[in-house]
């Protein structure tokens, strides 16, 4: 798993149905030997830029943050278990949360689909139990 990897697609999986979203400008995780760091624009689409980029409104700070997801920090794999601990992340307060991905591979492609998270609280978002996030990645 470590290298850099560019995050091409994104799968959102309910039980009825599937949310298919291909990445206009890839994302990227990297892996090395004990950390990673993962950022995507959640919507697949180019980001629109601000009208003043040292000035930004509050719509579009709020746009901006909208558009943009990240993570950094450690992780193990546990058996097929790709599990991430959050040292910095766009979210306040998400430091020292955990996301377990399973890892799969799938006629020579790598995914990696979240199924768990844990806030720090060790409180589960609402989406818990009702949603798979699958990232399709081609390695750089």
């Amino acid at each position: 798993m470590q290298g850099t990897w560019s995050i091409t697609g994104i799968n959102y999986i309910y039980s009825d149905t599937t949310y298919r979203v291909t990445c206009t400008y890839p994302g990227r995780l990297i892996v090395d030997e004990s950390k990673y760091s993962i950022m995507y624009n959640p919507y697949g689409t180019e980001r629109e830029s601000a009208d003043t980029l040292s000035k930004m409104t509050d719509d579009e700070i709020k746009y901006a943050f909208k558009t943009i997801v990240f993570n950094s920090g450690s992780y193990e794999i546990i058996g097929q278990d790709f599990v991430t601990t959050a040292d910095i992340a766009k979210v306040p307060g998400f430091e020292g949360g955990i996301q377990h991905y399973r890892i799969g591979t799938d006629n020579s492609k790598f995914s990696l689909t979240m199924y768990d998270e844990t806030y720090p609280s060790g409180e589960k978002p609402e989406w818990f139990g009702n949603l798979e996030i699958q990232f399709l990645l081609n390695r750089n």
